[in-house]
């Protein structure tokens, strides 16, 4: 992007062969705008400038509503779920286990097979989504 900004592309020209050279919607066109911005203002660090601190205000508030949560970030609902956040009985969690959460569930898998079983130490604690499927045959006589 530093490379094109001197050259005088736009930054929705180059918004588009970033997107066409990686992958669709790599990258947004208002990102792009704020890049040019910081150029224009002589930072070309590659370095992320310091974040107002959006996570610390919604553990202040769990509570809001996506349309708050938007309002206060200034930030899109897609740009929310992208966080890894969800809704969780009107709380918002992050959808990443800890390594805690992990071992609550090992340890609740132990507390519920027999002592001898090796079935709860042959799953992998993460964050998975497990399905029983019974696969039902018919004999015919």
């Amino acid at each position: 992007m530093y490379c094109d900004s001197p050259q005088g592309d736009s930054a929705r020209a180059v918004t588009a062969d970033i997107c066409a050279a990686f992958y669709r919607n790599v990258v947004y066109h208002s990102t792009v705008v704020r890049w040019y911005q910081r150029f224009e203002e002589g930072d070309i660090s590659m370095k992320g400038r310091p974040r107002s601190g959006q996570l610390s205000a919604l553990r202040a508030r769990p509570k809001v509503t996506i349309h708050q949560l938007e309002m206060t970030l200034l930030c899109s609902q897609r740009t929310i779920i992208e966080l890894g956040l969800w809704k969780l009985l009107s709380t918002w969690i992050s959808h990443e286990l800890t390594d805690s959460d992990k071992a609550s569930r090992i340890s609740v898998c132990d507390s519920l097979f027999p002592p001898h079983s090796d079935f709860p130490k042959d799953i992998e604690a993460g964050n998975e989504r497990w399905v029983l499927c019974v696969k039902q045959t018919h004999h015919h006589h």
